[in-house]
């Protein structure tokens, strides 16, 4: 018997030692596990990055984990927990900046580890002076990262005088392929990279790096700032999928307006803030303005509504706001090789949101996966399975050209077989997303050929390659009313006639923690906020579709 032996044996201390000594190791190889496996958060995206106090912040990436007490933001060194953003999501967070806030660094913490750090800048902080003197100095690109490149792939614009920051300036995709372009081509046309698309990665005054946005066209890129266009460099926006042509551009102006009256005042000293909608901006429609508005404005541009604030009120109170708006739009056409397009859609976190299920679009419901499963099959093309529901509808759903005020649940849709255009579009919604394509409710307004508008509602569906579909059951149904064309031009195609005030439900903001907010359901724009209000009980508010003024 050798000494090992002879102590384990007979010495109760030396096994006591020996074990402990085993459970020291197997801590450290647990330890040693869980760092591998753990995985550290990632940021990709910040948007917006220049800020104020109260604007609400996306955070894009990976790893986040769930909102608990020691997942967290740091702000340099100031902590600000998971339970103080407004959502955390593995792959998203977007929370209010905060009072007082200074430009600094931010990371996602989840107690064990931080992200990279970003930069996210207070714009007070921003010198005026920087801007007068970047002003006087225009743009050049002296390289790209590559000539050409598809829908969502990353391009790197290397070049001088940009500016440290973005602020208003732009890239843009353009079919003009002259050489140089002069100051007088500020109002080129062509597609524009988009905050709300997550198309902007980082801006400095040497280095731009931007997503291909959707839309883009073949010719030329440019970069405008505040001192004018920089030489355009060519590039090719390429694409094994398909092709997606805009085209008829025209410029529509448009009338807006709300009027309030019969109030019930709780107290003298109250408040009042009406939102007005603005048309989005999309690779379909471009340059949204407000041209004039007959109130003083209280926040021009804010989470896509102007807002007009009125006080002491009394109950003999009458309030109008009128607003004249232009946008340019586009007719789309869509080219396609259903063939050709994978069935493993690969996904921006951005885009997969887009087929979850919201208390909105009930796509999780029972009866939506069991019709999506039964009109879909066996197929997994995501563009061939949106085409068979869009047929699906146009044969087996009654169109209603009169909108219901009610909200009905989707198994009641789906039950009774009969829906008006805003439940067309919701059912369209929810089965694609029940199927794992990314679709979106729009909500605009549609204008007849006499220029008469109406409310409507219509969808976008996203193939990789190609980007965002328009897709409008409605219409192709003739609600609201019905044109001399095919059901056809209604799948992936859309005529530049349809302005678009919402995608998706818009997220706002309240002013005031302790007022009251008025929601309008089934209105030309999805969002939380209509009005808002204190110290008031009740009044009589009215919103009429937006009106045609000209369009050319």
């Amino acid at each position: 018997m050798n000494w090992f032996s002879y102590r384990l044996k007979k010495s109760p201390l030396f096994r006591l030692f020996l074990l402990l000594v085993f459970v020291f190791l197997l801590l450290l190889a647990l330890k040693f596990v869980s760092s591998r496996m753990h995985r550290k958060p990632v940021i990709t995206t910040v948007f917006p990055s220049v800020v104020s106090e109260n604007d609400v912040v996306t955070i894009l990436g990976n790893n986040f984990g769930k909102a608990d007490s020691g997942n967290g933001l740091r702000f340099g060194e100031d902590f600000f927990s998971s339970a103080q953003c407004i959502s955390w999501e593995d792959e998203k967070i977007t929370f209010t900046v905060p009072k007082n806030f200074s430009s600094t660094l931010l990371s996602v913490t989840d107690g064990a580890e931080s992200s990279q750090k970003v930069i996210i800048t207070q714009r007070t902080d921003i010198p005026e002076i920087l801007h007068q003197e970047l002003s006087t100095v225009r743009p050049e690109i002296t390289s790209l990262s590559r000539a050409n490149g598809g829908l969502g792939q990353t391009i790197t614009i290397y070049g001088s005088h940009f500016g440290n920051t973005r602020q208003n300036s732009q890239v843009i995709f353009t079919d003009v392929t002259d050489t140089f372009l002069n100051e007088t081509s500020a109002n080129i046309e062509g597609t524009l990279c988009l905050e709300e698309n997550f198309d902007f990665i980082s801006w400095s005054d040497k280095e731009i790096n931007i997503h291909v946005p959707d839309g883009a066209r073949s010719g030329s890129l440019v970069v405008q700032t505040p001192a004018g266009l920089s030489n355009p460099v060519p590039f090719t926006v390429s694409s094994r999928v398909g092709k997606k042509t805009i085209s008829n551009k025209r410029t529509i102006t448009l009338s807006l307006s709300a009027s309030l009256q019969d109030f019930t005042v709780r107290s003298r000293q109250n408040s009042l803030f009406l939102y007005t909608a603005k048309p989005i901006p999309s690779y379909r429609q471009t340059n949204p303005q407000l041209l004039s508005t007959d109130s003083s404005v209280f926040a021009a541009s804010f989470q896509g509504s102007t807002i007009y604030k009125f006080e002491n009120i009394t109950e003999t109170s009458k309030i109008a706001v009128s607003e004249t708006l232009s946008l340019e739009t586009y007719d789309v056409k869509v080219s396609v090789e259903p063939s050709l397009i994978s069935a493993n859609i690969r996904l921006k976190p951005e885009i997969k949101q887009y087929t979850n299920a919201t208390a909105l679009v009930q796509s999780d419901s029972q009866a939506v996966k069991n019709l999506a499963s039964s009109i879909i099959g066996n197929t997994t093309n995501p563009y061939t399975n949106a085409r068979k529901i869009y047929q699906y509808l146009l044969e087996e759903i009654t169109a209603s050209s009169r909108v219901s005020t009610a909200e009905r649940p989707i198994d009641d849709i789906i039950a009774s077989r009969f829906a008006d255009s805003y439940e067309l579009s919701l059912l369209y919604c929810a089965l694609l997303r029940a199927s794992n394509i990314p679709c979106v409710q729009i909500a605009g307004i549609v204008i007849a050929d006499n220029q008469t508008t109406y409310n409507h509602w219509w969808n976008e569906f996203y193939i990789d390659e190609l980007g965002w579909l328009p897709v409008d059951v409605g219409m192709a149904m003739g609600v609201p009313f019905k044109r001399d064309d095919t059901n056809e031009s209604y799948f992936a195609g859309l005529d530049g006639l349809h302005i678009a005030f919402s995608s998706d439900i818009q997220f706002q903001t309240q002013m005031l923690s302790e007022s009251t907010i008025v929601n309008k359901s089934k209105a030309y724009c999805l969002r939380h906020i209509w009005e808002e209000s204190i110290g008031l009980v009740a009044y009589n508010a009215l919103w009429p579709v937006p009106k045609v003024i000209s369009v050319y």
